[in-house]
């Protein structure tokens, strides 16, 4: 597991691992210091990236589509059951995507049952 945190000179986002023990982290504005997993004052402005690794780029097939749709859906369901923990950036991003995705549906459900039960303008029926 990664931890990003501020470097405390220049600003820059450092992301390192924490699950290695104690590590020397340095940044290129030359500002070193030592990461030590259990002091609580690492944690301090800092968030975890809880970011799976990049995967090399796979031919295309119906397995790996199938396979990455449901590893996306547990994302999501992982994502609406921590949604409390969340920053509010990803809270707000969450909401949005949620409302779009009611909104697709009620037009699909619309669509279905109500487009097509109107009878035509012209009264002949086919």
């Amino acid at each position: 597991m990664h931890i990003i945190k501020p470097c405390p000179a220049c600003d820059i986002k450092l992301r390192f691992p924490i699950d290695s023990g104690k590590i020397k982290v340095q940044c290129r504005c030359g500002y070193s210091f030592v990461a030590d997993p259990d002091d609580p004052v690492l944690y301090n402005d800092a968030t975890f990236d809880l970011a799976l690794k990049k995967k090399p780029k796979t031919r295309l097939s119906y397995t790996s589509i199938i396979k990455t749709i449901i590893e996306k859906l547990y994302s999501y369901w992982y994502t609406l059951g921590n949604f409390r923990l969340l920053p509010t950036k990803d809270k707000i991003k969450v909401i949005a995507i949620a409302l779009v995705i009611i909104l697709l549906l009620l037009l699909f459900v619309y669509y279905i049952f109500f487009w097509h039960s109107q009878p035509p303008e012209n009264g002949i029926v086919i």
